[in-house]
């Protein structure tokens, strides 16, 4: 790592060490190469071929990593490992509480059949939201959803939130119709997502977010 670069990690992880986990973008934008290449080494060792090959999993557990980052950031030294090297044991750990088993494809567990739906992608933002877009408070979600979650899981986190607040008894087989996805793996993005907003809401910026009654669904 050249010298600008090892000036920028530690300009990040200063900020983040700071409680500023908007510096969770700047982390993935400047070194999620990085991030991504420790991620596969793990989700090698533990034999998931099928996680490997999917590259929305592989994103969305490269922000899993740079939460994981900025929680510890506050013990990093500038003058210790790289941070995705010294905190390997607990991206590690991270990593395998998300995939530790599989939740692509046929979910075994399930003795309920999903409902035939058609399969396409899934945009609530493009017309549930549009009437309110301007609220500050939805604003203020949207920007959270892009800090912690890639455009897919956004889309799956937003259509089971929409589909539970309008009834759905099961919105993770709705959501899997719609998107092809298994209703196991629909519950682990939306789990997924959920845990990185709520740890955003220790950040007074988006304190907001707390009332927000879609997100309480």
């Amino acid at each position: 790592m050249n010298t600008d670069d090892r000036s920028e990690l530690e300009r990040i992880m200063a900020a983040l060490a700071a409680g500023d986990d908007a510096f969770v973008v700047t982390l993935i934008e400047r070194f999620g190469d990085r991030l991504a290449g420790a991620v596969r080494a793990i989700v090698r060792e533990m034999g998931r071929d099928d996680i490997l090959r999917d590259r929305h999993e592989i994103d969305g557990l490269v922000i899993d990593a740079a939460f994981v980052i900025a929680d510890t950031a506050a013990g990093w030294r500038p003058d210790g490992a790289l941070p995705w090297i010294w905190a390997q044991r607990a991206i590690r750990s991270r990593v395998a509480a998300t995939v530790g088993h599989r939740t692509i494809g046929h979910d075994e567990d399930l003795d309920v059949e999903a409902d035939a739906a058609p399969r396409g992608d899934v945009h609530p933002d493009a017309d549930d939201f549009a009437a309110v877009a301007h609220l500050p408070e939805v604003k203020l979600m949207f920007d959270a959803l892009h800090l912690v979650a890639n455009e897919r899981d956004r889309a799956v986190f937003l259509e089971f939130r929409r589909q539970k607040r309008d009834g759905d008894p099961s919105p993770s087989h709705t959501v899997a119709g719609l998107t092809g996805l298994s209703p196991a793996n629909v519950r682990q993005i939306v789990s997924r997502v959920g845990r990185r907003l709520d740890d955003l809401l220790g950040d007074p910026r988006y304190h907001p977010l707390v009332d927000l009654p879609f997100l309480a669904a």
